[in-house]
């Protein structure tokens, strides 16, 4: 994955680097919480809370940034970009925003917060893999190594066991979450230079919201929104503006200091916040097959990224 242009200036220092990090990593560690609990808060409105929930996240998302652009407009806050980018921030409009974010709500319908998080640890490797298939990044010994450990630790976590609510489905719609935003994370470090943080997350949102509208239009009619819980909406609100706009703001921000790859190497701390959130606030048991596959994922992803363990 091709680091920061040679002889450029990073776009922050290395303590603000790391601050932002660590409210990347406890906003999205926590966005698997919330999407639970707006699952949860949806269902007694929706007969399919998970497609509902999502309906009400990207929407508002996309009118936040829609208010965010009138409010700025004159001001310089969403600047012009070239008619060529248009196309490819429609493609990470759908790839990073919609289908991220529908497949990941809809997994959590049907895994538990631990495995939905630990399965989504596996972006980095995802990122290498489409790296290398555009001959962005060589494979080595050690990130095959790295690779088998991975799947490896997805085939213990997918084992055929019900434990702590999770469930081979969820985790496969996990994984295309995962490869989803693995696809977003490549082609952004592409035009992550020529556009601006702010001008990125709204184009990216305001597409993703239009793009998911056929994903989710039958429950915008059918549910049944006043009867939606205090609990949905504070879900829905959470992950809106942190696990979204925030979260992509600083995700964005990152990659102009960081390679993509580096970036999405954050996702060695998002499963254990994530883990020791459903634990504190869901009651999830940690249990020995949790641990097993985790911990087979994590040193995967860790072997496969070493060659960039400096970045940070």
């Amino acid at each position: 994955m091709n680091s920061p242009a040679a002889g450029s200036r990073p776009a922050h220092g290395p303590a603000l680097l790391l601050l932002l990090a660590a409210l990347l990593v406890l906003a999205w560690g926590f966005n698997y919480v919330f999407g639970k609990l707006a699952i949860a808060g949806f269902a007694s409105a929706s007969a399919s809370p998970a497609q509902a929930a999502i309906a009400a996240r990207m929407i508002l998302a996309a009118a936040v940034m829609l208010l965010i652009a009138a409010a700025g407009w004159g001001r310089g806050w969403i600047r012009p970009v070239r008619r060529r980018d248009f196309p490819r921030l429609v493609l990470l409009g759908l790839s990073g925003v919609t289908l991220n974010q529908y497949f990941f709500v809809l997994g959590l319908k049907y895994t538990s917060v631990a495995h939905a998080a630990l399965i989504f640890a596996v972006t980095p490797v995802c990122v290498l893999l489409l790296a290398a298939a555009i001959r962005q990044e060589p494979i080595t010994l050690a990130k095959v190594i790295g690779l088998l450990l991975c799947l490896a630790g997805v085939a213990v976590l997918m084992r055929p066991v019900a434990e702590a609510g999770a469930s081979r489905k969820g985790d496969l719609i996990e994984l295309l979450a995962a490869i989803a935003f693995a696809v977003y994370t490549v082609w952004g470090k592409e035009i992550v230079g020529r556009i601006d943080t702010m001008t990125f997350t709204f184009y990216t949102y305001v597409f993703g919201g239009i793009c998911v509208l056929p994903l989710v239009w039958p429950e915008l009619g059918s549910t049944r929104w006043l009867q939606v819980s205090a609990l949905g909406w504070w879900g829905v609100a959470y992950m809106v503006a942190a696990g979204s706009l925030l979260a992509y703001w600083i995700y964005y921000d990152l990659m102009k200091s960081l390679s993509a790859a580096q970036v999405s190497a954050l996702s060695y701390l998002e499963p254990v916040v994530a883990a020791f959130a459903g634990l504190w606030t869901l009651h999830e048991p940690l249990t020995s097959g949790l641990a097993l596959g985790g911990g087979a994922i994590l040193l995967g992803v860790y072997l496969a990224e070493r060659s960039r363990a400096h970045a940070l």
